[in-house]
């Protein structure tokens, strides 16, 4: 899923493997539901459209596949270089390099109790008054995009 880019840098692509997982999922309880209390007249399975777990499987299910799509759309991807970071999607491209970067700081997250060692990475930039907070778990490849940003914070330092 990696692709390497010019002088070293490595694009790390946006995983989307818990929507096709969910979609899946409630896809097969659907179905199971349907036939365990659908009903067959004349040689026909009808479905009860009006029950309330089928309405609200079908309501996941549409919605979950709107956000597959959203993020497929969005196409986002981080490039981590040696000396810059790209932030990219399908619509733009931000680019900082490592004189931009004011510091990289690794935490965790307190809303979720993770057991990864970093689950939150800040990115203090000169031409931004808010921190840029990326959370490396929701990318392709975590272990390898943290210990490149770990070589690039030791740069900025």
């Amino acid at each position: 899923m990696d692709e390497v880019i010019d002088n070293n840098g490595v694009e790390f692509t946006q995983d989307i493997d818990f929507y096709w997982r969910s979609i899946a999922v409630y896809s097969i309880v659907l179905i199971v539901y349907s036939t365990a209390f659908g009903s067959i007249i004349e040689g026909k399975f009808e479905i009860n459209a009006s029950n309330p777990v089928v309405l609200l499987l079908l309501i996941i299910i549409i919605g979950t596949t709107i956000s597959l799509l959203y993020r497929i759309s969005r196409k986002r991807a981080i490039v981590v270089g040696r000396d810059y970071i790209i932030f990219k999607s399908r619509f733009k491209e931000k680019k900082y390099h490592i004189s931009q970067i004011k510091s990289i700081s690794f935490a965790k997250e307190r809303i979720f109790r993770t057991r990864r060692k970093f689950s939150i990475v800040k990115f203090r930039v000169n031409s931004r008054k808010l921190m840029l907070r990326l959370r490396p778990s929701s990318f392709d490849d975590e272990t390898l995009m943290i210990r490149m940003l770990q070589n690039l914070a030791r740069e900025i330092k």
